[in-house]
């Protein structure tokens, strides 16, 4: 569903940058209460510190991963290789 919001939660700019290129119809919250709302989130692996409170708003979470994946999963959670996501997001957040 283009145009729907999504939480960003990562510390690098090559993620930001490549969703604005590759989904430009959706909006994408980096900060505070509009990031803690979203319905569908990406947590990237150096953010991971975020996994371990609730859920939040969130019903999707798709976890980037960097060749470790978190200890555990929760419902609603996608693990993914960074990489393997950033070649193609649009593939991931339009499902």
């Amino acid at each position: 569903m283009a145009g729907q919001n999504v939480g960003i939660y990562s510390g690098r700019e090559d993620v930001l940058r490549r969703l604005r290129e590759a989904c430009p119809s959706w909006n994408l919250a980096t900060e505070g209460q509009e990031r803690d709302g979203c319905r569908i989130v990406v947590i990237d692996a150096d953010s991971h510190r975020h996994l371990e409170g609730p859920p939040r708003k969130s019903l999707v979470r798709l976890i980037l991963c960097d060749g470790t994946l978190p200890p555990s999963r929760r419902q609603g959670e996608v693990r993914l290789e960074r990489g393997t996501f950033l070649s193609s997001p649009g593939e991931y957040l339009d499902f």
